[in-house]
């Protein structure tokens, strides 16, 4: 995001991965900043583990699943913060210690005393090198068919690159070993 603080406390408190470092957190009081699926679903995990969270969208309206936000409205840990943005991330040696939060709609600011912060606003494909004349999603993902072939021929594309719902090691493994079959299938047919 690029905020002050984001990096200072990455690894001490600020993190893009709820399932890899919720635990850390047990008991505590986290964050989650963003308003699509990831934010929501993170929220609902998260809530399993911490004693509050605060779920900030810079938005009134999520753009995420009406189901996740149901239960993420109904759970009695989340705390929604609408029309809201982080401004700052502050904290000592020991990490994160709280969050200045501004309410774009009033423009007051409040600090947060927070012990984590769990970001999850969007993704963004990092595929510049690629042939400009490769169809991609709105989001700039490369799209592909099942076998993971792109529209041109001979270039096959796997993992969070592609156009997908779920950004996963797991999906991530099962594109790369449909694609390595697929690409293996392409290059023994051009030999034939």
């Amino acid at each position: 995001m690029g905020i002050p603080g984001e990096k200072e406390f990455l690894g001490r408190g600020v993190s893009y991965c709820a399932l890899c470092d919720g635990n850390f957190f047990k008991g505590q009081t986290v964050a989650v900043i963003g308003g699509g699926n990831s934010a929501l679903e993170e929220s609902l995990y998260l809530s399993r583990l911490v004693k509050k969270l605060y779920l900030i969208h810079r938005r009134d309206a999520f753009r995420g699943q009406q189901c996740y936000l149901d239960q993420c409205e109904s759970d009695p840990v989340i705390e929604i913060l609408r029309s809201s943005v982080v401004r700052a991330i502050t904290g000592g040696q020991a990490g994160v210690s709280g969050i200045e939060v501004e309410n774009v709609a009033t423009g007051g600011v409040t600090h947060l005393d927070v012990d984590g912060v769990f970001v999850f606003v969007g993704f963004e494909p990092q595929g510049a090198f690629y042939p400009a004349s490769l169809t991609r999603d709105a989001q700039g993902f490369i799209c592909t068919d099942q076998d993971m072939r792109t529209n041109i021929d001979g270039i096959f594309a796997a993992g969070d690159i592609r156009s997908k719902n779920c950004r996963q090691v797991a999906t991530a493994v099962g594109d790369g070993a449909v694609a390595a079959q697929s690409a293996y299938a392409y290059l023994a047919s051009r030999v034939s």
